[in-house]
């Protein structure tokens, strides 16, 4: 199963994924209320990837760890690696 790390950016003007490094970094437009955010999250990369994922910890952090079933880890970063770039060596 595809196991991936995510920074979690809520109430951001528009929704998309910024970058894949050691985190993706994911800006969605919904609050961190009653669940919104993390809803448009697993919408968001549901859309990317095309496997719905499940958020397996950090339900109530911005740094969560989410697993798509039936895919592998790399197959997951290459399908985000197509929507977003790299994140630089800095940090995002």
């Amino acid at each position: 199963m595809g196991r991936i790390r995510v920074l979690v950016r809520p109430s951001r003007p528009r929704a998309r994924i910024v970058c894949v490094g050691e985190f993706v970094v994911v800006d969605v437009d919904e609050p961190p209320e009653r669940g919104r955010a993390n809803a448009a999250l697993i919408k968001l990369l549901r859309k990317a990837v095309g496997v719905r994922p499940e958020i397996v910890s950090g339900h109530k952090s911005r740094e969560k760890v989410l697993e798509f079933p039936g895919m592998g880890d790399e197959e997951v970063k290459e399908a985000l690696l197509r929507v977003a770039g790299k994140c630089p060596d800095q940090g995002a």
